[in-house]
């Protein structure tokens, strides 16, 4: 959240529709007497918290309307803070019972807002790790939001929650390769929003998740479109880290849709808008591209001073997959450099890395960059070898049958000494598209 927050934020402060952590900021920067926030914020809690009363001009030193609605306001909004603080202090263990199978459905006390955000949030944190947790945990948000009464919370507000669930459950599907699936909780999400009070960064958040969805679908302009939007809505309620997050998003595939010089200025703008304290592992993840839309676009020099620049924060981060990637990226500056013995150790770690890690794709993939380098330097014997290694694996492994038919199709022309880069770069790109593109967030 920005120094001073929104009116909207405020409005929605009065109206119990913050998160928790945006209302916490929201009430602390209230207390601490901001004369223009309280000013903004006075009308509106006159109206919610004193109706009927006439209203009056402003003292020059005070209101004596204003400011016991004010106090009013701010108590209220503590009260509500406070008692999500306690449901999602005892969520987790709530949580364990779901993950459980326990039977709780006629339970009504057990349903509570503050389960339903934090399933959300531990759902969402699971996305790189267990898919299929985060898949559960966004299941039993939906049903959390699905049970809560309308008559405690307000109706539009319920209806928000849902919305923000049924989200979290099309980006858990998504990551999930379910994306038909993913469709149809959309579908819910824009639903709810419309039956709420539609609160414009909830509408920004729906049309990020949808371009992910789009992403994945390869439906790229139509994605780019809704990522447009998305970074306008934020942009214009000083929502600035979420609006960085779209430019990162859209860079991202960008870039792996063939253009990596407009990948690198929309996630070079991306990352100015970034809260640099709130999302480090996102910040780690925009560099990293960045690298290696400069390794694809050849320039090899600057790809170099940044693997030195950012080594230190491979490490932070400590995160293994990164690391063999970064080896793999190595090889390809080295190759550009002219550096061939380099290139093809970097590689050969690298790919046994891959394999130890059961990541068999991405071993094939950095397998066709070290054999293009022993193919130019006679070793043919060793490409056949290696082409034979790599069959064996995706036989063993049951990796897609085009994938297979490439690799066989290669071995044989390998066999016949009729192996050319040409048809090692042709199959390279094909096993990648089969691949797909990594998943944004």
């Amino acid at each position: 959240m920005d120094e001073h927050p929104t009116p909207l934020i405020m409005k929605d402060l009065l109206l119990g529709r913050l998160s928790a952590e945006d209302e916490r900021q929201a009430i602390t920067h209230l207390l601490a007497g901001c004369p223009r926030c309280r000013e903004e914020i006075a009308p509106t809690a006159a109206v919610l918290f004193h109706p009927g009363r006439p209203e009056a001009a402003p003292s020059p030193d005070g209101d004596d309307l204003y400011d016991p609605a004010i106090t009013s306001a701010v108590t209220a909004a503590l009260r509500r803070w406070r008692s999500l603080e306690r449901e999602r202090a005892g969520a987790d263990a709530q949580i364990d019972r779901l993950l459980a199978g326990e039977t709780i459905a006629k339970k009504s006390a057990f349903w509570t807002w503050g389960l339903c955000e934090r399933l959300l949030e531990r759902s969402w944190d699971l996305r790189h790790k267990d898919p299929a947790r985060m898949l559960a945990m966004a299941r039993h948000a939906v049903e959390t939001a699905q049970r809560l009464h309308a008559h405690r919370h307000g109706a539009y507000n319920v209806e928000d929650l849902l919305a923000r669930a049924w989200g979290g459950l099309t980006n858990a599907y998504r990551i999930a390769d379910q994306l038909s699936l993913a469709e149809t909780a959309l579908e819910q999400a824009f639903a709810a929003f419309h039956r709420g009070s539609r609160p414009p960064l909830l509408r920004a958040r729906l049309a990020e998740i949808s371009a992910s969805l789009l992403c994945d679908q390869r439906q790229f302009p139509a994605a780019f479109r809704a990522l447009d939007l998305s970074c306008r809505l934020y942009r214009k309620h000083k929502a600035r880290h979420d609006a960085g997050r779209t430019l990162i998003q859209k860079g991202l595939h960008s870039g792996y849709t063939g253009d990596p010089e407009e990948g690198i200025q929309l996630l070079a703008r991306g990352l100015r808008l970034l809260d640099r304290d709130r999302d480090p592992k996102l910040i780690f993840q925009a560099l990293h591209n960045i690298l290696l839309f400069r390794v694809e676009r050849g320039d090899f020099k600057a790809a170099r001073r940044q693997i030195w620049e950012m080594r230190p924060l491979y490490r932070v981060h400590d995160d293994r997959l990164a690391e063999v990637k970064l080896r793999w990226v190595e090889g390809k500056v080295f190759l550009g450099l002219g550096e061939v013995d380099r290139a093809a150790r970097a590689f050969e770690q690298a790919r046994e890395s891959f394999l130890e890690e059961e990541l068999s794709y991405d071993a094939a993939l950095v397998s066709f960059d070290l054999a293009a380098i022993w193919l130019r330097g006679g070793k043919r014997q060793e490409v056949r070898r290696l082409l034979h290694e790599m069959l064996e694996t995706f036989r063993a492994r049951y990796i897609a049958r085009e994938a297979i038919a490439t690799l066989l199709l290669l071995r044989d022309a390998a066999e016949r000494d009729e192996l050319t880069l040409d048809l090692l770069e042709t199959a390279a790109l094909l096993l990648q598209s089969l691949k797909g593109e990594p998943k944004a967030d």
